[in-house]
């Protein structure tokens, strides 16, 4: 994105206006969700449920990924309660059918299972 400035007929507005250039794109791998899942595992202190440490603990993994500008730590976090919320949907319809049949159609199911263990609620 540049800034472009444009001033009005009469010479005395300038508003600066910003230009669409060629935004880098980020396309997400399943290599980036398997790495998200384990950080997230390693580093659950950073995320006490106080606020606002949740978007600084995936600015932190932005930043160690080396994503600055390519995604936002609110992508990284939705994609986080996302990846949480399929998992917890997936292990009640488990326990509720008393079979693992749900849980193995997805791929994450066993490193979510690893990385949350039997404590969803806070992580």
């Amino acid at each position: 994105m540049a800034v472009v400035d444009i001033i009005s007929p009469w010479g005395w507005v300038c508003v600066s206006v910003l230009k669409n250039m060629a935004a880098p794109i980020y396309k997400w791998t399943n290599d980036d969700t398997a790495m998200l899942i384990d950080w997230r595992a390693r580093n659950a202190g950073i995320f006490s449920g106080r606020r606002l440490t949740a978007i600084r603990g995936y600015e932190v993994f932005v930043k160690e990924r080396g994503l600055e500008g390519l995604v936002s730590p609110a992508f990284i976090k939705k994609k986080w309660e996302n990846l949480k919320q399929k998992y917890v949907t997936l292990k009640r319809v488990s326990v509720e059918s008393g079979t693992d049949a749900a849980a193995e159609s997805w791929r994450w199911y066993s490193q979510m299972e690893d990385a949350l263990g039997v404590n969803v609620s806070n992580r």
